[in-house]
C-alpha cells in the first residue's frame, strides 16, 4: 500500500445523556510493516462489504463541512493532522445529536495509487480475548477488530476533482440495525445523491444480453461468463469496471464493439460501473430456495443437464453431481 497519510482517534459515547468525547492522536501514526499491515486489513474488510452506498458530497458545506476541510487539505492550505482533528470534532457534535453510543478508534488513510488517489475514514471497535502466555497460564488480551469495519467511507480524490461531476467519487458503509449511529455518520461525512447500483447493474446486463443474443451460443455463454468474471475481479480489488477496458477483454480484434453497444443501448449509463455482486453471480447461475428445497446452477446447464418444462412446471435433472448421487444412494439405503 503506498500510504502518505494515516492517524487514529478515539470516539466514547458511554451513556445517552452526555456528550461523546474524543481523544485526539498529536501526529501521525509511524508507517512500518505492522501498521501497513492493519491499514491493509481494514480495506481489504471495506472493499468486501456489500451494503456501501455510492454517491457524492453534499453541496451544503454550511452543514457539511468534511469536504470544504479535505479540499483545504489536498491544496496545502491545512496539514492533514489538523483536517483529522477537525472532522472528529465534527463527528462528535453529529454524535451528540443522537443517543447513539460508540467506543471505537477511526482511523484516517490517504493513499497515493496509480489508479486513484483515496482517502479513507475507518471507525473499529476493540475485541477481548484470550491467549496462553509463555509460563502457559491464560491471560486477557485487547486487539483491534480488523476484520469487522463498523462504519466507513472512502472518497476517490481524483475523481472527486476532476471535470467529470456524475461519477459516484464517494462510498459509504454505513451500520446496519445502528440506523442513529449510521446517520450521525452520513452525515458527518456529508454523503448525499444515492446511485442505485442494482438499477445500473440490471440495465448493464440487459445490454450484455442484447450484445450476445445473436452470437453462437457456445460464444455467448462465454462472453457472458467473461464479463460477470471481469466485474466481480474488478469490483474485489475496489475498483469501477471501466466500459472500455472491459470491451478490449471481450473483443481482442475489435475492442471498440461492446463499448458502441452499450452506449447505443443503455446512453443512460456512465463510463464506469459499480457492479451489484449478488445481481453479477445471479446472471450466470440460476438459483432458487423455499423451506423444503435449495437449488442453484449455473446457467448454461439449462437445456442441456437440466431441462424445464413449463406445461408441467417440472425439472428434469440429468449428468446428477458425483456427490450428491452418493448422498442420494446412501439415504435411500438408509430409508
Amino acid at each position: 500500500m503506498a500510504i502518505s497519510h494515516l492517524i487514529a482517534h478515539r470516539v466514547q459515547r458511554l451513556s445517552p445523556t452526555t456528550p461523546a468525547l474524543v481523544d485526539l492522536r498529536d501526529d501521525e501514526l509511524p508507517r512500518d510493516g505492522k501498521i501497513e499491515e492493519c491499514a491493509r486489513e481494514l480495506k481489504l474488510c471495506f472493499v468486501k462489504k456489500l451494503s456501501k452506498i455510492h454517491g457524492r458530497f453534499s453541496s451544503d458545506m454550511a452543514m457539511h463541512p468534511f469536504s470544504n476541510w479535505i479540499a483545504e487539505c489536498v491544496e496545502e492550505k491545512m496539514g492533514f493532522v489538523s483536517l483529522t482533528e477537525k472532522a472528529m470534532k465534527h463527528f462528535k457534535l453529529e454524535l451528540d445529536k443522537t443517543e447513539a453510543l460508540l467506543d471505537a478508534y477511526v482511523f484516517f488513510v490517504q493513499e497515493t495509487l496509480e489508479h486513484a488517489d483515496e482517502l479513507s475514514v475507518y471507525v473499529v471497535d476493540h475485541l477481548n480475548g484470550q491467549y496462553i502466555d509463555g509460563d502457559l497460564n491464560i491471560s486477557d488480551s485487547v486487539y483491534l477488530d480488523t476484520n469487522n469495519i463498523t462504519l466507513g467511507a472512502k472518497v476517490n480524490l481524483r475523481e472527486w476533482q476532476g471535470e467529470d461531476k456524475q461519477l459516484n467519487y464517494l462510498s459509504v458503509l454505513p451500520w446496519r440495525g445502528e440506523k442513529e449511529l449510521s446517520d450521525a455518520f452520513v452525515a458527518f461525512i456529508g454523503f448525499t445523491d444515492k446511485a442505485d447500483v442494482k438499477e445500473e447493474t440490471e440495465a448493464f446486463l440487459d445490454a450484455v444480453d442484447s450484445y450476445t443474443k445473436d452470437l453462437p451460443e457456445e460464444i455467448a455463454i462465454e462472453t457472458r461468463e467473461k464479463v460477470v468474471n471481469y466485474c466481480l475481479e474488478e469490483d474485489k480489488a475496489g475498483r469501477r469496471v471501466v466500459i472500455a477496458e472491459l470491451s478490449s477483454q471481450i473483443d481482442s480484434e475489435n475492442k471498440e464493439k461492446f463499448e458502441k453497444h452499450v452506449v447505443a443501448e443503455k446512453p443512460q449509463l456512465k463510463t464506469e460501473l459499480i457492479p451489484d455482486r449478488a445481481q453479477m453471480r445471479q446472471y450466470i447461475r440460476i438459483s432458487g430456495r423455499d423451506n423444503m428445497l435449495s437449488m442453484s446452477f449455473d446457467s448454461k446447464c439449462l437445456g442441456e443437464s437440466i431441462l424445464y418444462d413449463q406445461t408441467s412446471d417440472t425439472l428434469t435433472i440429468s449428468k446428477i453431481p458425483t456427490a450428491l448421487k452418493s448422498r442420494l444412494l446412501k439415504h435411500l439405503r438408509s430409508s
